[in-house]
């Protein structure tokens, strides 16, 4: 989890979290196939059920590669 003294943070990336595994479950039980969690997080992004702002540091914890693109665009 995040180390941050924010705790509307700390909630914010649980609840992702959570979201994002149920959608993996939910998947690979109905195709067999279990996506990336930061695929799944991009596409909540994508949709526009998740504001990029909050999904960032979630991002970040969890390496996704969808964060470093854009750190690497801003150099």
């Amino acid at each position: 989890y995040l180390l941050s003294g924010d705790t509307a943070t700390v909630r914010c990336f649980r609840g992702l979290h959570h979201r994002v595994n149920d959608i993996i479950n939910d998947r690979f039980w109905s195709d067999g196939k279990k996506p990336d969690r930061c695929d799944v997080l991009q596409e909540l992004i994508d949709c526009g059920d998740i504001s990029a702002k909050d999904a960032k540091s979630t991002q970040k914890a969890w390496n996704c590669r969808h964060s470093r693109q854009s750190n690497d665009k801003k150099r």
